[in-house]
């Protein structure tokens, strides 16, 4: 208030930078083999640094912002076992081009990192896997179990390196009392009507 005494310490106001901001973003174990991140307490050159594009939905207004990964943090946090990474986002505010909405200070986002390419891998519906590392494959009528090598998981899909080849049919149904070489009935796909 205009005319109150300020006493030592006492905190007159906060002040952040428009130019540039930093979002931390939390990334388990598992994350952290797919992106190519700086080493600890290093930074990368924004040519070099992973891309990230932060989002947040405002009603029905979908916002979007880039920026890049530029450094990660030295430890693992002990409450949730995550390592903390920090993008960094040009003109947050959008003051320079006035064009999209600001990044606000305090805004809650969805974070999509570039990660690195991987050759030859297969993608299923991760309620395809038998246990953790075991599909059921249709070949020449027969059921059998195989074993693949799983790299990545998440809440829909299941990425794998080894065991399956493009093509192969895969059971993605529930079927109870089975054994490895049963007989199966492939049923073919029926069109979606419209």
């Amino acid at each position: 208030r205009p005319g109150q005494f300020a006493t030592l310490a006492t905190p007159l106001g906060e002040i952040f930078s428009t130019d540039v901001a930093e979002v931390r973003l939390p990334l388990s174990a598992g994350d952290l083999d797919f992106i190519n991140l700086p080493a600890p307490g290093e930074t990368n050159a924004l040519g070099q640094a992973p891309k990230v594009t932060l989002s947040s939905q405002t009603g029905a207004q979908a916002l979007e912002w880039t920026g890049h990964i530029v450094r990660s943090e030295e430890t693992v946090d002990p409450v949730n076992r995550m390592v903390y990474v920090v993008a960094k986002v040009d003109d947050p505010y959008r003051l320079a081009k006035r064009d999209a909405a600001p990044l606000r200070r305090g805004t809650f986002v969805k974070a999509t990192i570039t990660g690195r390419t991987q050759e030859n891998v297969v993608t299923i519906a991760r309620t395809a896997l038998r246990g953790k590392n075991r599909v059921w494959v249709a070949k020449d009528g027969k059921l059998t179990f195989r074993e693949v090598n799983v790299v990545y998981t998440d809440k829909n899909e299941a990425i794998l390196s080894e065991g399956l080849q493009v093509g192969e049919q895969v059971i993605t149904s529930l079927l109870g009392g089975v054994i490895d070489g049963m007989g199966v009935d492939v049923q073919p796909v029926s069109p979606v009507k419209p």
